[in-house]
């Protein structure tokens, strides 16, 4: 189960590379299956080498919020003719004219501090008193890439524009330190060990004009998800609790811990419209809706591979692998954006903008596992057929920008954003860290030739310390579940549990910031 971390992240990554470019357990086909099997095994062996060269496996965090700046940190929005509209409100694509090529990327740093509470080693709620347990102050540092490539033409039309993009909405790669070592295992290990969760979106779209001031279009996504999760789960909580012997009880025991990662993909649709009316004045106003993820055989995403737990039940065998089969059910969310741009004087523009996502359908992670080594190890239905409640809102963006162009070839601008928090304090937990937040942008577009155009931007993302002092998660309803042995159907505490609140407790303070670095080139042929 204990490896070293770099060759741990590169085994990590080889599978990440693998499940996105080949055939997996679900029978579904990646991106590039078709490929010979040694090139390709070849290819993912570099390409992992290459991004632990660039990422090196550390310690990272990230939230599955989706990126704020989608497209890189330029003018993009549901207002402006871009090929990034591809995303934000493909209505607006029939702005462009000729054809257009974009690339951009940008890396997403988050830096993280959370400290735990100190708990009561026989219960696993919060205690200050003697003999509490305490934990460290844990710090740490996520690198996330966002990759947008896009290429739009008006195919010579004078109403019609087309357009394809590739990027990651959603995007995380991440793990905490301490992982793989026995005994200094991260004091968030039992929330999240590891997520590197990717959603990749290919976007053809359409846009038409159907007069010189009302353009609609729309676009439908495919979606190849990728989750690779780890976490651990505390045995001792959940069968271990023995009244007579209380003297050996104790929570958050490393050695009464069993560590659970898994690999998942699925395949699933979406679709964008939008509107966009260009009024007297040179006023736009912009309306853009993209639906949820739908899967191929069921109304959310339901990602299909393999799992392992790992458990030490007896010390002179040490710790004995369990493998076999995953599904993992969650939502990705619909979002409604609305923007309203005016051209007060020839160099400026004032842009204010407004976007809803419908994050409160994603209120849990449902994980069922299932296999020959599952049945042979006498678990529990709960131990195969799980949730991780997130507890999940509605997040609301507002932002208001201005550009402006002191040259004909050069733009400049800024934008400051208010964003709502993702998730009421007491679900806040070192999975999901969220507050209310402020991020301002700075953008600069240069044309150093007519039909190339640099795109440099920053971003930074502030949000206040988060002190959770009455934690959502109780560990002391699945101790008392599992202590009365009553009917989950009929029982407060079990039903508590089984949605999935019954975890340790996440009561302490925690803290985020993010920064945005991105890069992009844009190549217009008219």
């Amino acid at each position: 189960m204990y490896r070293r971390e770099g060759t741990y992240l590169q085994n990590r990554l080889e599978t990440f590379f693998s499940m996105m470019f080949s055939k997996r357990t679900s029978g579904s086909l990646g991106f590039f299956g078709f490929f010979g099997s040694l090139p390709l095994k070849a290819a993912i062996s570099i390409l992992s080498l290459l991004v632990l060269m660039v990422f090196p496996g550390s310690v990272t965090h990230a939230t599955p919020v989706p990126s704020t700046r989608i497209g890189g940190l330029n003018f993009s929005s549901p207002v402006e003719g871009m090929v990034t509209s591809i995303y934000w409100n493909p209505a607006a694509l029939g702005l462009i004219g000729g054809t257009r090529v974009f690339i951009d990327g940008t890396l997403r740093m988050t830096h993280l501090q959370g400290k735990r509470m100190s708990i009561d080693p026989s219960t696993g709620t919060p205690y200050s008193g003697p003999n509490a347990l305490s934990f460290e102050k844990e710090t740490y540092l996520s690198m996330t890439p966002d990759l947008f490539f896009g290429l739009a033409t008006d195919m010579g039309s004078d109403s019609v524009v087309l357009g394809v993009a590739v990027y990651t909405p959603y995007a995380e790669l991440d793990r905490f330190r301490g992982e793989d070592l026995p005994g200094r295992e991260a004091s968030f290990r039992y929330h999240k060990v590891s997520m590197d969760w990717f959603n990749i979106f290919i976007s053809p779209v359409v846009s038409v004009k159907f007069h010189r001031r009302f353009y609609v279009g729309v676009g439908l996504s495919y979606v190849r998800s990728v989750l690779n999760m780890s976490f651990y789960r505390d045995r001792t909580i959940r069968d271990t609790y023995k009244p007579g012997n209380e003297e050996d009880y104790s929570v958050e025991d490393p050695m009464r811990s069993e560590f659970v990662d898994l690999d998942t993909v699925d395949n699933s649709l979406t679709f964008n419209l939008g509107v966009l009316f260009v009024l007297p004045g040179d006023v736009r106003l912009g309306l853009a809706y993209r639906s949820k993820a739908l899967g191929l055989e069921r109304s959310n995403v339901e990602s299909s591979g393999r799992v392992s737990v790992s458990r030490h039940d007896d010390p002179s065998e040490g710790w004995v692998n369990i493998e076999g089969r995953a599904k993992v059910y969650y939502v990705l969310p619909d979002s409604l954006s609305i923007a309203a741009r005016w051209s007060p004087k020839e160099k400026w523009d004032l842009e204010l903008s407004f976007e809803w996502i419908h994050f409160s359908v994603h209120q849990n992670i449902h994980f069922k596992f299932s296999g020959n080594e599952f049945r042979a190890a006498n678990m529990g239905n709960w131990d195969v057929n799980f949730h991780h409640f997130r507890g999940f809102e509605d997040v609301w963006r507002v932002q208001a920008g201005t550009t402006y162009k002191p040259l004909k070839n050069i733009r400049m601008g800024g934008a400051l954003m208010y964003e709502s928090a993702l998730v009421d304090k007491k679900w806040v937990s070192p999975a999901t860290v969220d507050n209310h937040k402020i991020d301002m942008l700075l953008s600069f577009e240069w044309y150093p030739h007519k039909s190339v155009s640099l795109h440099m931007g920053y971003s930074i993302s502030i949000m206040p310390p988060v002190d959770v002092n009455i934690s959502g998660f109780d560990p002391s309803r699945t101790t008392s579940c599992v202590t009365n042995r009553v009917d989950i159907i009929w029982n407060e505490d079990c039903g508590y549990v089984d949605s999935g609140k019954g975890l340790p407790t996440a009561a302490g303070k925690y803290w985020k910031l993010i920064h945005r670095v991105g890069f992009g080139v844009g190549y217009h042929y008219y």
